[in-house]
């Protein structure tokens, strides 16, 4: 399993990726290929961002696209904006070495604090296995995150 930078040709199977997420997140959204194609070309595009991959044998396993800001102070904060491991990849080390290049990321880009949300709407053993994962990474609970529906 390696990860790298994805590229223009990783672009049809992360769209696929992308409608796997919203599908499994459960939330009564649309999937739209044309909004996704263009945030992930904004992350592939971006000096801010990143899209990492996670291959296996020519086969995409994973994804993550990272994003650092500094709003308000001179040092970053680091973001994981998005992660997805496909479901036959799920017990591979697809996602440990995804988040392991996403804080290789942050360190070399300055990032000082590193966030991430557990926010999909997906079943709890998922929930907790990505929250482990994070744990394992060196993350540390800091709250919740919290949803309000204004539609549908």
């Amino acid at each position: 399993m390696i990860v790298r930078s994805a590229t223009e040709a990783d672009i049809p199977a992360l769209l696929e990726g992308a409608r796997f997420y919203v599908e499994e997140a459960g939330y009564d959204l649309d999937f739209s290929p044309e909004l996704s194609q263009a945030s992930l070309r904004r992350a592939l595009d971006s000096d801010d961002m990143a899209l990492l991959v996670a291959v296996e044998e020519d086969n995409l396993a994973g994804a993550v696209i990272l994003s650092f800001g500094r709003e308000y102070t001179v040092q970053r904060f680091g973001h994981i904006t998005q992660f997805y491991v496909f479901p036959e990849q799920r017990n591979t080390d697809a996602a440990r070495r995804l988040i392991e290049h996403a804080c290789r990321w942050f360190d070399e880009n300055d990032c000082w604090y590193n966030f991430a949300a557990s926010m999909a709407n997906i079943n709890a053993g998922r929930t907790k296995a990505y929250e482990d994962l994070l744990i394992g990474a060196g993350f540390s609970d800091c709250g919740h995150a919290w949803i309000r529906k204004a539609y549908g």
